[in-house]
């Protein structure tokens, strides 16, 4: 019994524009999972409604002092999607 082990060249950054690669070496979006899809989609959701609204204090720098309560509304509307995606 002998096992296969396929070394493959990790390409970085634009690395595949400049050197010789196959096409099904290249990571594109269309190669994310289901469950890849559904992060970065509630990752914009939240970011649509907590983060966009409050550009300009962000930019000011006058929501320092709320970076946890950010931080844990996040994790705690994470963990509700996420429950509410189980089977």
């Amino acid at each position: 019994m002998s096992t296969e082990t396929t070394n493959k060249e990790l390409l970085r950054g634009g690395q595949f524009l400049v050197k010789e690669t196959l096409s099904e070496d290249v990571f594109t979006p269309e190669d994310f999972s289901e469950e890849q899809k559904m992060m970065k989609d509630s990752v914009k959701e939240f970011v649509d409604r907590e983060i966009w609204p409050k550009k300009e204090e962000f930019e000011k720098k006058e929501l320092c002092a709320y970076r946890r309560d950010y931080a844990q509304s996040w994790r705690t509307w994470l963990s509700r999607y996420l429950r509410s995606r189980r089977v």
